[in-house]
């Protein structure tokens, strides 16, 4: 089966073929403090003790064709070291999909700069399929070492038949890393709106598991 994220290539069986350095990561550790620095919190204890909680949403509107909503838990790792992780982009070819398949064949970041507890991260994916995307990330430290994450396409996606598919801007990824029980809770929730071709949008948000199994193996 191809990968989840080849789905949103999806235009190659229905309009024929389509058209043709960051740092390294910090080792982990078990700098998280007992619960949290922002106190107890019942629903991350329930993810720590029940596992990764994922729930899909095809509601169609304004702004998404489709989300996905992940909550996890990293065991023995910081805030800092998984932030790093998903910066390094030219591993990110190493995701695989249940199937063994590779979401991403090209994964380049054009730049990386921090200011003032901000990082900005822009990068180019090729995803499988042949489409590509260039992406903007933006992270801020917060309160208890809780970082937010947003991730954009900067730009759009137009097939030579169809047309455009996916606008800038349009492609989400919000990522909240908050220290706890000597690890990280990984809040996350990958949107989409496709302009075209909604009901492949389910599929492609679902790939926020790909993306977390890989931070939490770290491989």
């Amino acid at each position: 089966m191809k990968s989840i994220l080849a789905s949103f290539a999806v235009v190659c069986a229905l309009v024929g073929p389509l058209a043709a350095g960051c740092a390294a990561p910090t080792a982990d550790d078990d700098s998280g403090s007992s619960t949290s620095a922002l106190g107890s919190n019942p629903v991350y204890d329930a993810v720590i003790s029940g596992g990764t909680k994922v729930t899909a949403n095809a509601t169609r509107n304004s702004a998404q064709s489709a989300s996905t909503q992940l909550m996890g838990w990293i065991p023995n790792k910081n805030a800092g070291a998984v932030l790093d992780q998903l910066f390094e982009v030219a591993r990110w070819t190493a995701m695989r999909d249940p199937d063994g398949e590779r979401p991403f064949t090209s994964a380049t970041v054009s730049s990386d700069a921090a200011s003032g507890g901000t990082r900005t991260l822009a990068a180019k994916l090729t995803l499988d399929g042949g489409v590509t995307l260039e992406v903007k990330a933006v992270a801020k430290t917060g309160e208890g070492g809780r970082i937010t994450v947003n991730i954009t396409n900067t730009t759009k996606y137009k097939h030579w038949l169809a047309g455009t598919i996916l606008e800038a801007n349009k492609l989400n990824i919000d990522l909240t890393l908050v220290p706890y029980e000597n690890g990280v809770i990984v809040d996350a929730k990958m949107a989409a709106k496709l302009s075209k071709m909604e009901d492949k949008a389910p599929a492609l948000t679902g790939a926020i598991k790909i993306i977390f199994d890989w931070l939490k193996t770290g491989r």
